[in-house]
C-alpha cells in the first residue's frame, strides 16, 4: 500500500485514483500521521442505498390556487426595479 500526504493526493487525486488497482489502495497521511485509506472497490461489488425515508415519495398538493403565473409576476417586478 502506497503512503501519500494529504496535499499531493490533493493534487494529483485524479492520477492517484487511476492508480488504485495496481497499488491495492493509498494511506493517506497528515504530517506522518496516518488518518485515512483509500481503497478500490471490487468490480462485483455493488453500492446500497438505504433511505431513512418512512414512506414512499409523493408530490404535495399547492397551498394555495393563484389566477395568474408567479414567474410573470416575478419577472415585472424585476423589470420595476431596473428602471
Amino acid at each position: 500500500m502506497q503512503t501519500i500526504t494529504i496535499s499531493k493526493l490533493k493534487t494529483h487525486l485524479s492520477a492517484e485514483i487511476k492508480k488504485l488497482k495496481k497499488t491495492g489502495g493509498v494511506e493517506i497521511v497528515q504530517r506522518d500521521v496516518p488518518v485515512a485509506r483509500l481503497m478500490p472497490i471490487e468490480a462485483k461489488a455493488t453500492l446500497k442505498f438505504y433511505s431513512r425515508a418512512k414512506a414512499p415519495f409523493r408530490f404535495l398538493k399547492p397551498v394555495i390556487e393563484v389566477d395568474f403565473d408567479p414567474v410573470d409576476l416575478l419577472l415585472e417586478d424585476r423589470r420595476k426595479e431596473r428602471i
